[in-house]
């Protein structure tokens, strides 16, 4: 068996994931403790105040309490058994998707752990899949939710992280291993990411916890990773239907019976923030003109951070 460090390949893999995790959990404190100095200098003495305040802030989210932990655990569960397992079942059924994701996935330059053996494949997406899942989820929920709140007001973050978290799962459109494949795949991987971004950054926004989006995030991403690599080993996705997801289901449904009012009340606030950006807001007595050009606005926000994130790595 081979050694987990002999290929250049998977090394450059793993410190790949890890810089891209170290270099934000660096930049956004730093960038919340300097933006406020660079734009409003005349409060000096107050920003670096209130901006320390916020740089710990930011890094307060990865705190677990033990008087909450269970909590945060529990919550991290139901995500992952109700959200995250569906949706991914879900689309795997879908006949040509599993080929389709395995192609632009697999053949990406750190996509070659995929095709390592099982050993070395699964501590590969052990270590690769929580290092991206801990820097989307600091980054989309932990930095723009957080900051975006300061400015934009509650509602318009949690649409726009949701629907830029949709459009970096589109984007494997323009992969060079996309041509052959429907284009409607990479249209249904951005719209079930966005449903997905939407749930965790409605959640983000009321209980301030990253550690259970985080923990979904990570498990959801290893159980796909183990499916595609089973399907590229020559395996036969039905037996992981049977073997691996039926299981997982039954799981979930055991969660919504005995965790239905947490289930509820979640579905309820999912709702309430939906009709909530498109109402207009009443404390601030906005007009339907200025809701509309909110909304615009919002749009032209999601735009111009997609287009940015092909000239710099989020």
């Amino acid at each position: 068996m081979r050694s987990l460090f002999q290929t250049s390949t998977l090394i450059d893999t793993y410190f790949y994931y890890l810089f891209k995790l170290v270099a934000a959990l660096i930049a956004v404190p730093i960038f919340l403790f300097v933006v406020n100095i660079i734009f409003q200098p005349k409060q000096q003495n107050l920003i670096v105040e209130s901006d320390m305040s916020s740089s710990k802030q930011q890094l307060l989210l990865l705190k677990i309490k033990k008087s909450n932990f269970k909590y945060q655990l529990l919550w991290g569960l139901l995500i992952l058994f109700i959200v995250y397992i569906p949706f991914s079942l879900f689309s795997y059924l879908i006949p040509g998707y599993l080929e389709f994701e395995s192609d632009v996935i697999f053949n990406n330059t750190f996509g070659s752990y995929l095709g390592e053996e099982v050993f070395i494949f699964l501590i590969s997406a052990i270590i690769i899949q929580f290092l991206s899942s801990f820097k989307e989820e600091w980054i989309y929920r932990g930095f723009f939710i957080n900051r975006g709140e300061q400015y934009l007001g509650k509602f318009s973050p949690i649409i726009i992280t949701s629907i830029f978290f949709g459009l970096s799962h589109f984007a494997y459109i323009f992969s060079p291993n996309f041509p052959g494949h429907n284009p409607l795949y990479p249209i249904f991987w951005g719209i079930i990411a966005t449903i997905v971004g939407f749930i965790s950054a409605s959640f983000f926004t009321r209980k301030k916890w990253l550690f259970p989006l985080i923990f979904a995030h990570t498990i959801s991403n290893i159980i796909a990773a183990v499916t595609l690599w089973y399907f590229i080993q020559g395996g036969s996705f039905f037996d992981l239907l049977f073997l691996l997801y039926m299981p997982l289901i039954v799981i979930g449904i055991i969660f919504v019976i005995f965790q239905f009012s947490r289930v509820k009340k979640g579905i309820n606030y999912i709702f309430e923030d939906i009709k909530n950006y498109f109402n207009k807001n009443q404390k601030l007595d906005e007009t339907k003109t200025d809701r509309n050009v909110r909304i615009i606005f919002d749009i032209i926000i999601i735009l111009i951070i997609w287009l940015m994130s092909f000239l710099f790595i989020i």
